[in-house]
């Protein structure tokens, strides 16, 4: 049964990227035509940070089911939350170089 798990996580993933990776190419074409590359660097952010975070929650809950660890949620919700605070503090830092609005859609498609 946990190799089934495992197959469906990888497939999960796998849809998460093609599909991610689909609208980052729409989203950046539309941004290029209205020549805005902070825009298209905003979005490229968030939507790796989207990636990982998603990864990390699959990856916690797969810890906690199969292995019945239960101790390991709050340490790594708090890391959750850390990688959240990283593209946001970026843009807070890089206000000219990054769109803080685009950063939040993205990273939470």
């Amino acid at each position: 049964m946990i190799g089934a798990s495992f197959k469906n996580l990888k497939l999960i993933k796998k849809r998460l990227v093609t599909i991610n990776g689909g609208l980052f190419l729409v989203v950046s074409v539309l941004f290029i035509v209205n020549k805005d590359p902070i825009k298209i660097l905003s979005l490229g952010l968030g939507m790796v940070f989207s990636f990982i975070i998603f990864s990390q929650l699959i990856s916690t809950q797969e810890k906690i089911l199969n292995k019945r660890d239960k101790n390991v949620f709050f340490p790594l919700y708090f890391l959750r939350l850390l990688l959240y605070a990283v593209p946001l503090t970026l843009a807070f830092v890089l206000k000219k170089e990054l769109n803080l609005v685009v950063i939040l859609l993205a990273l939470f498609s």
